[in-house]
């Protein structure tokens, strides 16, 4: 579904199912490389437990040279929602950009991962962005490009390469 928001903000939401349980998703939902921009130009780094409150927290700093470079911070938060921390059947995590270009002024959305049969996850994805030059075809190619990571990941696989 798209829609673009008073103001500017365009968002996308999307569904897919994982053949894995709640928790192998999960995993490679939070996974920093997942969906990160691993193209070769790109310096990504990676900070675990940023949130002494939230033990599945991440953040990650991304330098993209261009025209002019770009820079941001994207801060993560996940926790079980329903089931065993070790063997959930509803998780949800939240992703924003927390710091960084004004070229981008919003960068956010949450994931849900839920159980629909004992190894398959409907994965649930909001993206919400507010930057310049920027529209649902970037959004659907880092979508894209994600859900492809994840079953990788999912798959144990090596990330596919980005262009």
């Amino acid at each position: 579904m798209r829609r673009r928001w008073t103001g500017g903000v365009t968002s996308e939401h999307a569904r897919a199912y994982v053949h894995a349980g709640v928790a192998t998703t999960l995993a490679a939902v939070r996974d920093p490389l997942a969906g990160a921009d691993r193209r070769p130009s790109t310096t990504i780094t990676f900070e675990e437990g940023v949130d002494p409150d939230d033990r599945r927290s991440h953040r990650s700093h991304r330098v993209v040279p261009d025209l002019v470079a770009v820079e941001l911070q994207l801060e993560w938060r996940s926790d079980v929602v329903s089931g065993p921390l070790d063997a959930p059947t509803l998780t949800a995590t939240r992703w924003q950009k927390v710091w960084g270009t004004s070229a981008i002024s919003l960068l956010e959305g949450p994931i849900v991962c839920r159980q629909v049969a004992p190894s398959v996850t409907l994965l649930e994805i909001q993206y919400h962005l507010d930057a310049l030059a920027q529209g649902y075809e970037t959004i659907e190619a880092y979508l894209s490009g994600y859900y492809d990571s994840i079953l990788a990941l999912v798959r144990g696989e090596p990330l596919p390469p980005q262009e």
